[in-house]
């Protein structure tokens, strides 16, 4: 997890004579594109105006942004850049967790996958017969889906064995 930053774009009628306020957008950009979803644009208010920078996924250090000002109709259009130093935080981070996927139906194999990728671990299998059910497909998790559990936590499965058949 990065820290956000916010950033501020200032723009000022330098005009000696009747100065105006500016107005419009200004635009944010990290060549990278890390930190914003590529691109970030806030409207002036009396001349400013904010974003929130956060750096997730980009490489760490030294970073340029770029704020571009549009311009309006009586100011021109300008830029600046600025560099900033992205760290990441020492300590611990948010902890990880494991949130159930709804595997009811799904082949055994494949719920063992969703499990995994969803930072969860397979716990019990029990297997029973089922009209309803496949062999081979999940009847039901416990804990159920959406749960949000410790990482890796077991998650007990109840897995088809068919229909069954009677016996001559």
């Amino acid at each position: 997890m990065f820290q956000t930053e916010p950033c501020t774009a200032s723009v000022a009628d330098t005009d000696t004579g009747s100065a105006t306020t500016p107005t419009g957008v200004v635009e944010f950009h990290a060549p990278s594109g890390h930190g914003f979803a590529l691109r970030a644009r806030c409207t002036l208010s009396e001349g400013s105006c904010q974003v929130t920078y956060a750096g997730e996924g980009g490489p760490l250090g030294l970073q340029t942004i770029t704020a571009t000002y549009e311009g309006d109709s009586t100011h021109a259009g300008s830029f600046t850049t600025q560099q900033v130093i992205l760290t990441a935080p020492i300590g611990p981070g948010p902890t990880p967790r494991c949130r159930v996927p709804n595997v009811k139906r799904v082949r055994l194999a494949v719920a063992k996958t969703f499990l995994k990728e969803r930072g969860c671990s397979v716990g019990r299998i029990d297997r029973a017969f089922s009209r309803r059910f496949r062999k081979g497909q999940v009847i039901s998790a416990k804990p159920g889906p959406g749960k949000q559990l410790r990482w890796h936590a077991k998650v007990e499965l109840l897995v088809s064995k068919g229909k069954r058949h009677a016996r001559p």
